[in-house]
């Protein structure tokens, strides 16, 4: 009976614990809407809350249909409101505080499209940009004449729901732990590393790219976050065909890629293969003040200049053969690889 009782005692200290952790560490929540310049909800935009001083992701959502987002779990501190969307500038202008008096934030953020006139041609798409189904979100590259000249590297950090973080950590929702797969294969590659990878492939050579929250178990998932499944375009046009491509970046730095498909379909035998070379330099600044509010520290602050670059290349390559023994049955071999390289360098000063 003794030891019953002391074990009540225990159990109920412990509740009372938590319950004053809880007390004194409360959680707030950030909602709002995202819109564009013509006051039109902006659907499945990706929202989340980054560190101020390093740009790391806290929390996440995704918004509805009707563009309305919800964060909730939110810690007390300073964030920046991070929006970003296919077809539009990416928003990090806004500045969220949770204290005691403010746990709940309302915020609207307009978004500008990144798209430009073309005067004198009508530019008409087949499929939406974004497609929902049941169980996955469909992007489809081609439906936009701006991404399909990106590298899969800048679609994916413009998807609803994907972050890409400063060290090319790649979240969903928040999320990390996510497997990218290339026709349903896997990487086996991820942050600096699937970077060069990523930025290697060119927008106009993707059929579609798959966000899968919940994989089923053909994926073997593993219990990662999820998948995001990156399929690429199969030629199938009857005789010899292939098409030559090339294209420039301009930034603060010059980039470039180029890149030969070429496909010969005899009928039951189809034989395919592919190149693409992508050079690439980049940079990254971030301006901080930080002021202190506390008793303590009233009156003092903090000040972060950091700029980062970066540089790299890469090279992806592809050939393989399908032989059709029937209308549904195939014997495909593939072999496929990339090389280059990827140096960053950070400078700052705090």
């Amino acid at each position: 009976m003794k030891a019953h009782f002391h074990h009540f005692l225990l159990m109920t200290a412990l509740i009372l614990a938590s319950a004053f952790v809880q007390a004194n560490n409360p959680t707030g929540s950030v909602k709002g809407r995202v819109l564009d310049t013509q006051k039109q909800p902006v659907p499945f935009s990706t929202v989340a809350l980054l560190n101020p001083k390093t740009m790391a992701i806290e929390r996440g959502a995704v918004c509805n249909e009707k563009g309305e987002y919800t964060i909730e779990k939110v810690n007390t501190g300073e964030y920046i409101l991070s929006v970003r969307m296919l077809g539009f500038e990416s928003n990090e202008t806004e500045h969220i505080v949770i204290d005691i008096k403010h746990l709940s934030v309302e915020k609207t953020v307009v978004l500008k499209s990144s798209s430009q006139d073309l005067q004198g041609v009508v530019i008409a798409a087949k499929y939406d940009f974004v497609e929902q189904a049941v169980d996955k979100t469909i992007i489809n590259p081609n439906a936009s004449i701006t991404t399909a000249s990106e590298n899969v590297y800048e679609i994916l950090k413009k998807t609803p729901g994907i972050t890409i973080d400063n060290d090319d950590n790649i979240t969903l929702k928040g999320m990390q732990g996510v497997v990218v797969m290339i026709d349903e294969k896997p990487t086996y590659v991820s942050g600096k590393d699937l970077a060069p990878l990523l930025k290697g492939l060119l927008g106009k050579n993707i059929k579609s790219i798959e966000i899968i929250e919940n994989p089923s178990a053909r994926f073997d998932a593993e219990g990662n976050a999820g998948i995001i499944n990156i399929k690429t375009k199969h030629n199938k046009a009857p005789g010899f065909n292939g098409n030559i491509n090339s294209g420039l970046t301009f930034t603060r730095t010059v980039g470039g890629n180029a890149g030969l498909d070429l496909n010969m379909n005899l009928g039951k035998l189809n034989m395919y293969g592919n190149y693409s070379f992508s050079e690439w330099q980049g940079w990254h600044t971030m301006y901080l003040t930080r002021r202190f509010t506390s008793e303590s520290m009233n009156g003092a602050f903090q000040l972060s200049d950091n700029e980062s670059t970066s540089k790299g290349n890469n090279h992806n390559y592809k050939i393989g053969a399908d032989y059709f023994i029937s209308k549904n049955h195939v014997v495909s071999v593939m072999f496929k690889g990339n090389s280059g390289f990827y140096n960053s360098h950070d400078k700052g000063i705090t």
